[in-house]
């Protein structure tokens, strides 16, 4: 499925469970799941991802790698390979990037809350 196959540009807001998820290379990388909003301002911090690339199951993509919501689809700046690494939600999990400062744009943070809606717990 390609971006031009997922309708009108929209919004997260009208985003919903099971849209195609596609990479930058145009591939399905796997559906919506949720959409992970913030708590006080009206943006959005990320999406959880069932996965069918990188082994499957939920996996966490971060507000910045994502490109454009549209009516039947979310697109992705990642393309397959990296989308095949994206992290999975995680109940406590430490962060630390490249060079070595911990917690990169609060991901840690991000990832316990999609953990949490996956779990019931949010």
């Amino acid at each position: 499925m390609q971006a031009g196959n997922l309708g009108a540009p929209s919004s997260y807001l009208a985003a919903f469970s099971g849209i195609a998820v596609v990479s930058s290379d145009d591939e399905v990388v796997g559906t919506l799941m949720h959409v992970l909003a913030g708590a006080r301002v009206d943006a959005v911090d990320g999406i959880v991802i069932d996965a069918s690339v990188g082994g499957g199951g939920a996996r966490f993509v971060d507000a910045s790698d994502i490109e454009a919501f549209f009516e039947r689809g979310v697109v992705l700046r990642l393309d397959r390979d990296s989308c095949a690494r994206l992290r999975r939600p995680e109940a406590a999990s430490a962060v630390i990037d490249a060079a070595g400062e911990s917690d990169p744009a609060g991901l840690a943070a991000k990832l316990r809350r999609a953990w949490e809606v996956l779990s019931g717990d949010g």
